[in-house]
């Protein structure tokens, strides 16, 4: 024989019951609401991540791009950051390279020229059209400071 229980008998009377299941589904989902609203970026990070990814490239002072090549997806972001004291730039413009055969640029593709970068200053560029863009500091050329991203 089955012995039926009551839900009165263990959690008050059932009236009872629904409020306290009201509130622990309240409760949880307030909490899950919170845990998203802490997690979920906002403004402008928020719009970049919406696009696309961030990747970050390095630029130092034994005048090299870390990494020196990096590969992303059309509509991400490849954001250089000089983190040392000489000042660097990001060129991809084979009418201001001392050697324009370091540069490369997928056709259709716009040239692009960070301008000098110092100490701790960055530069952006959200990339829109497949292929590989050679890159170089205009600077360090003739030292090797050569990059490449790949966009696929």
């Amino acid at each position: 024989m089955v012995k039926k229980e009551n839900m009165s008998d263990r959690t008050g009377s059932g009236e009872e019951a629904r409020n306290r299941r009201g509130f622990l589904r309240a409760a949880a989902a307030g909490a899950v609401g919170a845990a998203a609203t802490a997690v979920l970026p906002s403004g402008a990070w928020a719009q970049q991540l919406a696009q696309g990814t961030v990747v970050v490239v390095e630029m130092n002072n034994a005048l090299r791009f870390v990494p020196d090549q990096v590969m992303v997806k059309v509509g991400d972001t490849v954001e250089w950051r000089n983190i040392q004291t000489f000042p660097h730039t990001v060129t991809a413009d084979p009418d201001k390279a001392a050697n324009p055969g370091n540069v490369e640029l997928p056709d259709g593709a716009e040239p692009f020229d960070s301008g000098v970068l110092r100490a701790g200053q960055t530069f952006r560029r959200t990339f829109t059209k497949p292929g590989r863009y050679r890159y170089v500091c205009l600077p360090h050329e003739g030292a090797g400071m050569l990059g490449s991203v790949i966009v696929g």
